[in-house]
């Protein structure tokens, strides 16, 4: 029995009544489950009128391993929370759900704990298939093959046709087709103690495969659209091909002869849905009106708890500017001398950004740590530190130690500290955190200096 797949993107998020009820996730191959969501949503129009017995195929690309976005302003787009809410409006007999290239997030220890979490929410979420990436190879053999295992116990298929010693392809059914779903890399993502094969000639194997045992073949290309119709020219024994490697939905399928090529990446802001042979799909943002998962927000909450009993101080990067070889000495050293800046300091929302993450319970996050603190990893912030717990005065400045030696000794421009800018604000508040950032808005509340 397939597992309960996630289906149904919401153009417009309407919370009102469509006559639908949202089950609770399933999966018959885990014992991992969501709990049940009580809320309406109506169907994307690209689902709506099509017979019942249509398979849907539902995908997401560039995830990065994200149950949420980082949450700390609204408008925020994305995660598998909000993903999985809109699961089970389908019957599950019905969907193909895939997760595409560029789900894993990262190759530091908190990055490859978080993946192998997010492999757990995936098949809470009942995702059927998820695909081998640029990302997931660069990774290396041995955290790649961590994540293997993690997946093969979840009953997760982890595919890709051109990797050498990986499963080269999975059978779903869905509806009234039957499907053998293989994925591809583009073999310069070679190395790391990994082997990749030409592309090409991976899938056309498994092309002679799918017709040998009268299967669709479904390919998830971690490659971009002009590669993904290269690839369908080559491989015209496909009926299917969606690709990951893109900032922008394709508009609707596009007819390579018989081949139709879907493709949606996005860093997992877009969930695809096209229900099979229709004229349209649906590529819909997963924006924040959306309700959460209760089982994704469980199992997020569980990966919090593995943070705090890891400890994994020294990790992550805060985009420190640093001074030469100076170090970092802490903000109640450079109150000495700029109190009127201390004082605006103190009541602004960079003092109290630790405290902001302890509210939430994510202080043991290295992704939220780095904006929060200072200097963690960088000689700043470790594990009860009260010294670095803000985003102080070095977090934007720099270290500050070349600064007040020569303050000290009377000669203070021998210790300038470097410009700032625009661009030093964006280190964290970027397009991704922080997507309602205006520097002429912002600089207002902290406004201090000459």
């Amino acid at each position: 029995m397939k597992r309960l797949a996630i289906v149904a993107a919401v153009i417009v998020p309407v919370m009102a009544a469509a006559g639908l009820w949202l089950l609770p996730s399933k999966s018959s191959t885990s014992k991992i489950a969501s709990l049940p969501v009580a809320v309406v949503l109506p169907l994307p129009v690209a689902l709506c009128d099509v017979p019942r017995d249509t398979p849907v195929v539902m995908w997401v690309a560039q995830a990065k391993a994200r149950f949420e976005p980082c949450g700390c302003v609204a408008g925020m787009f994305g995660g598998l929370m909000r993903r999985a809410v809109l699961t089970s409006r389908l019957p599950r007999e019905r969907v193909l759900s895939c997760e595409l290239g560029g789900w894993s997030g990262g190759h530091q220890p908190y990055e490859l704990l978080r993946s192998r979490f997010y492999l757990r929410g995936l098949a809470a979420a009942g995702v059927d298939v998820v695909a081998v990436g640029t990302a997931e190879i660069a990774l290396g053999s041995t955290s790649l093959g961590t994540l293997r295992a993690e997946a093969k116990l979840l009953g997760l298929p982890l595919v890709c046709a051109n990797l050498d010693g990986y499963d080269p392809h999975v059978v779903i059914t869905a509806g009234l087709r039957r499907c053998l779903i293989t994925a591809v890399v583009d073999r310069d993502a070679a190395g790391n103690g990994l082997t990749l094969h030409d592309p090409v000639e991976s899938v056309t194997t498994q092309a002679v495969e799918a017709v040998r045992l009268g299967l669709d073949l479904v390919i998830l290309a971690d490659l971009d659209p002009d590669a993904c119709k290269a690839l369908a020219r080559a491989v015209p024994q496909a009926a299917l091909i969606i690709g990951g490697r893109t900032d922008h939905p394709s508009p609707e399928p596009v007819a390579v002869g018989s081949v139709r090529v879907l493709w949606s990446g996005n860093h997992g802001k877009v969930l695809g849905s096209w229900a099979w042979g229709q004229p349209a799909a649906a590529f819909e943002l997963l924006h924040d009106k959306l309700p959460e998962d209760a089982g994704q927000r469980a199992i997020l909450g569980d990966y919090q708890k593995a943070l705090g009993e890891a400890g994994f101080d020294g990790t992550g990067n805060s985009g420190l500017r640093t001074l030469g070889s100076a170090s970092l000495v802490g903000t109640a050293i450079c109150a000495t001398c700029h109190q009127n800046a201390h004082r605006i300091h103190q009541d602004s929302g960079h003092h109290h950004a630790l405290l902001a993450l302890e509210r939430k319970g994510y202080q043991f996050d290295p992704d939220c740590l780095r904006c929060h603190v200072t200097g963690l990893g960088e000689g700043g912030y470790t594990r009860g530190s009260t010294t670095f717990a803000e985003v102080g005065c070095e977090a934007c400045h720099g270290p500050g130690s070349f600064h007040t030696a020569a303050a000290r000794s009377g000669r203070p421009l021998d210790g300038t500290m470097p410009q700032l800018s625009a661009s030093t604000c964006v280190a964290c508040h970027d397009a991704d955190n922080s997507p309602q950032f205006d520097y002429g808005v912002y600089w207002l509340r902290i406004l201090h200096g000459n």
